[in-house]
């Protein structure tokens, strides 16, 4: 046991939970993407932090906000992967990119 005697917490901001963002339109950037495997063993997976940078909704506290995907774009399962590749034409679309040779191109 830990002796917090001495702990005033009531001069303490509580740290707020992050739900899911509102509907609405938010302005993003990815700034990581990386290629890990499945814990699973069934394959790599590209993960993506995006970060917001202007949100339609709220007063600001949105933005500055990291939101994580992951895609199973190589999955022993071609639908998997099939899914996940199509995911990844949307976003690629949505940064103005047809083609791409590096992730890096995301950011």
């Amino acid at each position: 046991m830990v002796n917090l005697n001495d702990v005033d917490l009531s001069k303490v901001e509580p740290k707020k939970r992050f739900g899911p963002l509102p509907v609405g339109n938010y302005l993003a950037t990815i700034a990581e993407t990386k290629r890990e495997p499945m814990r699973s063993g069934n394959g790599d997976k590209l993960e993506l932090t995006f970060v917001i940078l202007e949100a339609s909704t709220g007063n600001g506290e949105f933005v500055g906000r990291r939101l994580w995907e992951s895609l199973n774009l190589w999955h022993n399962n071609p639908e998997t992967s099939k899914i996940a590749w199509s995911e990844m034409a949307a976003i690629s679309q949505a940064c103005g990119k047809a083609t791409l040779q590096d992730s890096s191109e995301l950011h």
